[in-house]
């Protein structure tokens, strides 16, 4: 299954417009947390950690990360 990680900063979006193969919901979840991890270590450069998971058919599998600054109508574009 593929699996697209959506990233938020603050108000701005960053889709994954191609996503990942992975064999599992759970390998998708351990990869976003990674990437969260990643993103807070960015400090002002992504003033967000969110990352929201979906599977090929849009499901919401998971979403991780810090939601200040994360904009409400821009996540609800991609549940």
């Amino acid at each position: 299954m593929r699996y697209f990680f959506h990233i938020f900063d603050g108000p701005k979006v960053f889709p994954d417009e191609h996503g990942n193969r992975l064999s599992s919901p759970e390998l998708a979840i351990r990869q976003a947390k990674v990437l969260a991890a990643e993103l807070s270590k960015a400090g002002e450069f992504c003033r967000s950690n969110l990352v929201l998971v979906l599977d090929e058919n849009g499901k919401n599998i998971f979403d991780f990360g810090d939601m200040i600054g994360a904009d409400p109508f821009s996540r609800a574009l991609f549940k």
